[in-house]
């Protein structure tokens, strides 16, 4: 009960500061349901689309990594119920590679040389999820919790690349928070940022009001707990239309 007084009052305090930016940790939930994803109005589909995971850990590696590694791969299994579902054998494959998260995306962006250097590791028809170290920007004061590689104008690229393009970046210290796969999994999937659409795009994904916007899990506010069902809808879609590739075989 004390917990839900002081839930409600963090919401309030959010909704009198308006739309302020802060930190992507859940609230406390028992140990039995970790994080309770909800799904907004979830969606009449024709089936369940499947993919498996291939998981890599750059060094250094922190120790007891295996448990809230597995665990967000389940909690990302509860945002997308009944429209995707993420197959994960718990084999972590550990990497003697050593990048920094913020050295990785600026030379993915600039000449791909790390792109070739750990897609080597990439398996095919898996999405490979990199899990590595990041620090606090000097400049920023904020951390980089993620990335993922994505083509703005040519949807046909993924197969063509494949499997280059079918790698996510994740930093290991923004896992207690339990959003980033989630979050790094829509964009692989096509969703942006809600400040990234127009008014009308976040009309349509029914992104509309103050408590839309906080919850949402493509956010980078305070409660990010769920997708919308048009944004189910969207990956859904993107998934069978420009990941096909990539669906579990019956």
């Amino acid at each position: 009960m004390r917990l839900n007084f002081v839930l409600f009052g963090m919401f309030l305090f959010y909704m009198q500061q308006g739309l302020a930016q802060g930190g992507k940790q859940f609230p406390e939930a028992d140990e039995h349901e970790k994080w309770n994803f909800k799904l907004t109005n979830s969606a009449a589909i024709e089936k369940v689309l499947e993919f498996d995971l291939q998981i890599f850990l750059l060094a250094p590696h922190p120790v007891d990594y295996e448990d809230i590694i597995i665990d967000n791969v389940k909690w990302m299994n509860l945002a997308f119920k009944d429209h995707l579902y993420f197959n994960f054998d718990n084999n972590i494959e550990l990497l003697e590679d050593s990048f920094r998260m913020e050295v990785l995306k600026q030379n993915y962006i600039e000449d791909g040389r790390f792109v070739d250097s750990l897609s080597r590791h990439s398996t095919k028809g898996k999405i490979n999820i990199f899990i590595c170290p990041t620090e606090v920007d000097t400049f920023s004061d904020k951390e980089l919790f993620g990335f993922t590689p994505v083509y703005k104008d040519w949807n046909e690229g993924y197969v063509k690349r494949s499997p280059k393009m079918d790698n996510l970046f994740i930093a290991f210290s923004s896992l207690e928070s339990g959003s980033t796969f989630p979050h790094e999994m829509g964009h692989f999937f096509g969703l942006v940022h809600p400040w990234e659409m127009t008014k009308e795009e976040q009309v349509k994904m029914k992104i509309t009001d103050v408590i839309a916007l906080l919850t949402n899990i493509m956010n980078y506010d305070n409660f990010p707990t769920q997708f919308t069902k048009p944004q189910l809808l969207s990956m859904w879609n993107f998934a069978k239309d420009h990941r096909y590739y990539l669906l579990k075989k019956p």
